[in-house]
Order: structure tokens, then sequence, then C-alpha cells
């Protein structure tokens, strides 16, 4: 009987052959959140308002505020909306030209914390005095919700999280959710977990908010307040920040730290720290593109990495670069990527479950490797290649 092997090409690739983290910062600003459009084109927002439509390699500034940015978003027709935070002011402005041109449409006397725009006229404002909500582009302002209300988060365009609470249509009716969650990081689309954060708790719900499980901040580190949580899925899980770092009676500046847990968060690591403290907020703000980019920007910096598992440097390959066939194979499997003539690719083949089973030397820039002489069993195999 012949054996398969199975290869699977893209999980395991983006895996293993991403590099380090790499600083792409635009012009110095005290960047309190990053917001992209696409894989090219994205906005850095602190005091200014700074555009990239090359992945972060060079940065142009659009708006001079000196006034600092709190939130930011836009919709897919360069619709784009700014929540200011001065002490003697609260505002919003908006542009529709790619910030050519803007104007302030909503002013407040309570802190806006969160904004999310679902339409040009139909807005959804987080406030210290509650949850607002405008149809007609502030003409009329509805409040749907009491008390101070952080992040509003919006998943498949029914369900949204606005404070401690939860909705299931379309922000009309809210319950209470059963736990106290006062800043909601992201979730993950592909194991339906959602992520909140409150002082020194990390939640997690895998069924969009009905039950939660609870973990700590690691304080032992001196971690506290985090200022964002990324789900890869539901063991990898990055967070960016903390606010504060040390004595929190003091609340003493935090430094510029990401943190990694690969087992749920019950257990963390270090994969990123700069040990100058520079303000209150850093690493606050993800971005991420499934399966290929992470953005994370702090007080003036930008990060960039394409694995966000590693800080060590690994040679990175463009998915085009490599491919291996036929998939599946019973004998022969050929290996193509493209490499200098100094560099050498090395080839390592897993189990399903992580043993390593093979490995092998690659010294030409198309290679045939036999795998039936390794006995392998029928089943699926993940690869490395570097």
């Amino acid at each position: 009987m012949k054996k398969n092997l199975l290869t699977l090409l893209l999980f395991v690739f983006i895996l293993q052959t991403f590099g380090q983290w790499v600083d792409i910062s635009p012009i110095n600003d005290q960047i309190t959140k990053l917001w992209f459009k696409n894989t090219q084109e994205g906005y850095a927002v602190g005091k200014k308002i700074q555009y990239t439509n090359d992945s972060g390699q060079n940065w142009s500034q659009l708006v001079f505020l000196n006034q600092q940015i709190i939130d930011y978003s836009c919709l897919n027709n360069n619709n784009c909306y700014a929540a200011i935070y001065s002490v003697s002011n609260k505002y919003i402005i908006h542009s529709s030209d790619n910030w050519l041109t803007y104007d302030t449409i909503f002013q407040n006397s309570s802190q806006i914390n969160g904004i999310k725009p679902i339409s040009v006229n139909e807005i959804f404002i987080g406030t210290n005095n509650g949850l607002l909500h405008t149809i007609d582009g502030f003409m009329t302002i509805d409040t749907l919700l009491q008390g101070a209300i952080g992040n509003i988060l919006n998943i498949q365009d029914s369900i949204f999280f606005a404070g401690n609470y939860r909705s299931f249509d379309y922000g009309q009716n809210w319950t209470l959710l059963p736990v106290q969650i006062g800043w909601y990081g992201t979730y993950n689309n592909t194991n339906k977990i959602v992520s909140g954060i409150s002082f020194n708790t990390i939640y997690f719900s895998g069924d969009f908010g009905t039950t939660w499980s609870t973990f700590p901040v690691p304080t032992s580190l001196g971690y506290y307040e985090p200022g964002d949580i990324l789900l890869l899925d539901s063991l990898n899980i990055l967070i960016c920040g903390p606010k504060y770092h040390g004595n929190i009676s003091s609340e003493e500046p935090g430094y510029q730290y990401l943190i990694l847990s690969t087992d749920g968060a019950q257990t963390w690591t270090p994969i990123f720290y700069q040990t100058t403290p520079l303000d209150v907020y850093q690493m606050n703000s993800f971005v991420y593109f499934p399966n290929d980019t992470i953005f994370v920007g702090g007080t003036d910096k930008i990060l960039r990495t394409y694995n966000p598992l590693t800080n060590n440097s690994v040679q990175y390959f463009e998915e085009s670069d490599i491919l291996l066939y036929p998939n599946p194979a019973s004998e022969n499997v050929k290996l193509h990527y493209n490499l200098t003539e100094s560099e050498k690719g090395q080839l390592e083949i897993f189990s399903i479950i992580g043993n390593k089973v093979a490995s092998y030397v690659l010294p030409s820039s198309e290679e045939s490797i036999n795998i039936s002489v390794k006995s392998f069993d029928n089943g699926i195999y993940m690869y490395r290649f570097f």
C-alpha cells in the first residue's frame, strides 16, 4: 500500500519562516491608534494623522492637530473619523477626502473614549457618561446606555459590545454581561473568541460573551492594565503595553513591552521590550492581518513583524518564492524556492503533534526529495523551510 504525505503549506510556512520585529516608525508622535484600510494603506494617529501606502515603509503627515486623538476609524469610502481629547473640549472630526479638508461634527462635555461609524450618518460613540448613537449625522442623538463606556466592539454586523453590555440586534437592545469588562481588545472570528480587559484581569469568551474565562495580567513581571490584546488563535495571545510598570500606586510610566502566551494565557513571555520609560501609554494598538503581518503602535514607535511567535532573526521568504508539489504525494515531492547562490535551504518535516520526523539540506533552487524511503505513516504532516 502506498503511503501518502500531505503537507500543510500555508499554516506551517507562515508560522515558522517569518522574521523579527522591525521598527517602521513615522515622524515622532505619541501614537494612540493604528488603523489600516488594507495591507498597504494605513494611518498612525496621535496628535497628528499620518498616512502610509507602502505597509509602513514611508509615512506622510496629513494633519497636525496639537490635540490628542483617542480613537480613529474609517469607512471604505475614505470617510474617516477621529475622536479628540483636550482638557477644555472633547469632539469628533470627520473627513471625506483623506484629510485634505475636515470638519468638527460633534462636541461633547464628557470624555469620548470610542467611535464606531457604521455609515456616514450612523455612528456609535462611547463616552464617560454613556453610549451615544445617531442615525442622521448628529442632528439627533440617542443615549443607548448609561455609565462609562470604553471601546465599542462590532462583530459580524449584529453583535455589539460596549462597556459591560452586549447586543444581538445591532445595538438596539442590550444585556448586562456576567463579567465586568472595562475595555475590549479584539475577537477571533475563526474560533469565535472575544477578549476584554479590566485593570488586572484578562477575559476570554468562546461564545461571543455568553460565558467567560478569566486570567490575571502577569503582575509578577510588573505588568498592569495592558493596552491591547491580540488573539491569534485560542492558545496564542499577544498583549501590548502596559500602561503602568512597577509601582502602580504612583502610576509609574510603562515600558514598551510585548508579552506572549502560547498556552491560553497560563504563562507569559516578553518578546519585545524597551527599557526606557517614555509615557504611560505604551504599545497600545494592534493591527493584525491573519496569517501575514502584525503592526503594533506606541509612543514614538511602530513595530511590524512577520511572525508573532518569535523575535529571532529568521530569513523571510515571500509565499510566491516557495512551491512544494505534488500535494498529497506518495514517493517524491519537489520543493522549488528562490535563494541567492550563497544561501542554502533546509527542510524539516514534522508530525501533526510536532515531532520532527525528517530533515533535508537543499543545495539547489529546485530539489526532488524521495519521501518513500522514510516510511512515513499515512496522515497529515507539516514542514518548515528556512
